[in-house]
This record gives C-alpha cells, structure tokens and sequence, in this order.
C-alpha cells in the first residue's frame, strides 16, 4: 500500500519543529535546577515519571504499528492487542522497580524529602509536551504503517536502562564531590542529549519507512 507522506510534517520546518519541541521539554527542568533551585531528588522524581509517561505513550505506537506490513499469521489487530497487554505488564513491573531504585538513591543521599506538586506538574509536563511532540511525528509520517511492533515494544527500554545508570553515577558523584548544581546541570544535558538523538533515529526510521512504501 502507498502513502503520500505529510510534507509538512517531513520536511526541514516539521525537523526543526519536532527537535525544538523535545529541546525546550528537557530544558525546562534545567531552568528550575538554575532558577528555583530543584534538588537531584526533585530532578530524579520528575525523570522518573517520565519514564511512566514515555510507556503510556508507547501502548498507542505498538497498537497501530505494522497494520500494513503483516508479519505473521495473526491479523495485525489481534497481534498488537496482544502485544499492548504485555508490554503494560512487562513495563510496568520494569518502572515500578525503577522507582524503587530511584527511591534507595534518593535515602541514600540523605535528602528523601519530595518534591512540591508545582515542579513535579512542571517537569513531568514539559516532557510529557515533548514526548506527544514525538508520537505525532510517529503518526504523521505514517512510520507506524510499516513499523515493528516488537521494535515499539522495546524502544522505551534503553532509555530506562541508561537513566538507571546516570542516578547511579551522578547520584554518586553528588554524595562525594559536594557540587549539586554543576552535576545535576550535566545529567540534564545528558539526558537532552540522549532525547534529541532518539528524536534524530526516530526520524531516519520513518524516512526511510516512507521511501520503502512508496517504492
């Protein structure tokens, strides 16, 4: 089946466009660090949901993914459906025991005291902003069409693994160095990053889904 791709949506604007959108979400917890002072806690509460947030949104991507593209002998309903459920399962135990994982850190720095509901609203929002940024591409660009479902499943599941490893580290790095505001300034630039150059291979692979379909 062809698709005509959505110019807008694919060109260097609707590019910019998407790239702003996720720089300015991951900015904006950089701002309260500078300007309101959030601790690591607040910062790793905030990242933290998030990830909840980037499985929520992946529900939708593995249930429309692949509907022209049939892999198997499953209708692509019923084989995302069943996919869908057990990626709520599988995520969900995964961030659950993130969060715990986050919260040891958080008792092990000695500073368990949450954040308020204002910088939780305003972080975990801005990214939230940023991610549906992303997921309209996914849509937009008809990526979903030829996507694969397995490969949506997983897609969340490095950037999880990698914020694991920075709370270790920079949550170590805080405990002995003594410099909060300079450390937690480089995890969000690390996780900026990160998010950007996820934006950029999102973007290659539905490029290269809209040569393919209309090949």
């Amino acid at each position: 089946m062809s698709t005509q791709p959505h110019s807008a949506a694919n060109g260097p604007m609707g590019l910019l466009a998407g790239a702003a959108i996720v720089l300015v979400g991951n900015l904006v917890p950089l701002f309260g660090v500078v300007e309101f002072g959030w601790s690591l806690t607040a910062l790793l509460v905030v990242y933290w949901l998030e990830s909840g947030l980037v499985g929520v949104l992946t529900v939708p991507r593995i249930l429309v993914a692949g509907i022209d593209a049939p892999l198997d002998d499953l209708p692509p309903a019923e084989r995302n459906t069943a996919d869908a459920w057990f990626f709520v399962v599988h995520y969900g135990l995964f961030w659950v025991v993130h969060g715990v994982f986050v919260g040891v850190f958080v008792l092990w720095l000695g500073v368990p005291t949450l954040p308020g509901l204002t910088t939780v609203v305003l972080g975990a929002g801005s990214l939230l902003v940023a991610h549906l940024g992303a997921t309209a591409g996914y849509l937009l660009n008809d990526h979903y069409r030829l996507a694969d479902p397995d490969a949506e499943f997983f897609r969340p599941y490095p950037r999880v693994l990698a914020l694991h490893f920075t709370v270790v580290f920079g949550s170590i790095a805080v405990a002995t160095l003594g410099a909060p505001l300079v450390l937690v300034a480089i995890l969000v630039g690390v996780k900026t990053v990160a998010d950007l150059l996820a934006f950029a291979y999102d973007r290659s692979k539905a490029r290269t889904t809209r040569i393919t379909s209309l090949s």
